[in-house]
């Protein structure tokens, strides 16, 4: 489907998750505008093979997961099922290499300082708490746990709480 067909279809049809190809022309451009226009759709990316050009487009564009195209059946159910759930799923494989790539692109970055609520609420947010049960388990409201999601989405430059987990736990803030 192209881009016209694309929108055409979420204009018409209450769409949540999007599956598109990492190869398709113009895949950057129509993630940036599926994320502009339509933000609370989800868009889980594929590719043939895990590249650094590949890795440098998940962290740029941060799709809210990324399977291979030779994956079983099983892991792309999975994969809709955890981005409808939980807005992210990428496969160990990949996370782990992604995890790698980033950490080879941070080498020489100033250094993070995180509060004890704030690691406490990463901890929480790595264990897959929603924005409520954190609240919840916190006794806080759900827009002190949004203020402090966007201090440390600020401080570690990401846009969501499995990215910041990923780079809090890649630079050893949550040791």
């Amino acid at each position: 489907m192209n881009i016209d067909g694309i929108l055409s279809a979420l204009e018409e049809k209450e769409i949540d998750i999007v599956l598109t190809a990492y190869d398709l022309p113009k895949c950057p451009q129509v993630l940036a505008m599926l994320s502009a226009k339509y933000p609370h759709v989800k868009v889980i990316t594929m590719a043939f093979k895990i590249t650094d050009d590949y890795l440098s487009f998940l962290q740029a564009h941060e799709p809210h997961g990324s399977i291979m195209k030779n994956d079983e059946p099983e892991v792309l159910h999975e994969a809709i099922q955890q981005v409808y759930k939980f807005d992210f799923y990428y496969t160990p494989g990949l996370e782990r290499l992604l995890h790698e790539y980033q950490r080879k692109k941070t080498v020489g970055h100033p250094v993070i300082n995180l509060t004890r609520k704030e690691k406490e609420i990463l901890l929480l947010m790595e264990e897959g708490s929603s924005r409520n049960q954190i609240a919840q388990q916190l006794n806080v409201t759900v827009n002190t746990i949004d203020g402090h999601s966007k201090d440390i989405f600020n401080k570690l430059g990401v846009h969501k709480a499995q990215q910041a987990v990923i780079k809090a736990r890649k630079l050893g803030l949550l040791d």
